[in-house]
């Protein structure tokens, strides 16, 4: 048996439970593109269910449709057919106006890229997605979840740190907390450790298990790095554009 099929195998006994509510729910879902006079399936029929509190990577090689999924499900995108439900919203009923605060409140991001603002300071970047996701809310709420976040990341001592002073294991780990900040039900993580090396894949993996485990946080992961997918509880194996094993 291969080590790919045999983590696929790994469950936890809540994993997938029927008896735990839906984070997020697909059915049926198609993306296809029209490239010249060919139609290109991104996305087929792809059927998935996400409890609330799961830790799920999606898994496979380059091309076969793991961002595509990744941005679907966080309305990034809309499938050309089938439903994305999240926290009981349907997305195909939403407005694109409905969509993008339904992504503001529900749905944190973190991608390969960091996308850090390079003047601010870690805090100064924290601050800025708490006003955007949260608008003029609590300060003191907001300052008590930003020393949270940057004490369970291992980055209180670098709070006054700019990016440029940050490794890019540390820098990961602040997009992290930005996209933890407004306390969201689903965290999607496209390929998080792709521009770092081993030590700081290792350490980003770290914070994402405890940030499952202490927060209860839903994650979904893409990856196509089998050592990656080893941090979740389950392993979604997908191939042209389809889930072989959910």
């Amino acid at each position: 048996m291969s080590s790919a099929v045999m983590i696929a195998e790994r469950r936890t006994t809540r994993t997938g439970s029927a008896a735990v509510p839906a984070a997020l729910l697909t059915e049926s879902l198609w993306k296809s593109y029209r490239m010249g006079v060919t139609d290109v399936h991104a996305l087929r029929g792809v059927d998935l269910r996400i409890g609330r509190g799961d830790f799920v990577a999606i898994m496979g090689p380059s091309g076969c449709g793991k961002s595509t999924l990744l941005h679907t499900l966080g309305g990034l995108q809309s499938p050309t057919s089938g439903s994305v439900v999240i926290e009981g919203s349907d997305l195909a009923g939403l407005t694109d106006a409905q969509r993008t605060e339904l992504r503001r409140r529900l749905i944190g991001f973190v991608f390969q890229r960091f996308n850090l603002f390079p003047t601010l300071t870690v805090e100064g970047n924290l601050r800025l997605a708490e006003r955007i996701c949260l608008g003029w809310k609590s300060a003191e709420r907001g300052a008590k979840r930003r020393l949270e976040l940057l004490d369970l990341l291992g980055l209180a001592s670098k709070r006054g740190h700019k990016p440029m002073e940050l490794s890019g294991g540390e820098q990961q780990r602040v997009a992290l907390a930005r996209a933890l900040i407004h306390e969201p039900a689903i965290l999607l993580a496209d390929e998080p450790t792709g521009n770092l090396d081993s030590e700081n894949t290792d350490n980003v993996l770290s914070m994402l298990e405890r940030v499952h485990e202490e927060l209860g946080q839903t994650i979904v992961l893409i990856t196509h790095d089998i050592d990656v997918a080893e941090a979740a509880q389950r392993v979604v194996l997908m191939k042209d554009g389809a889930i072989l094993d959910r």
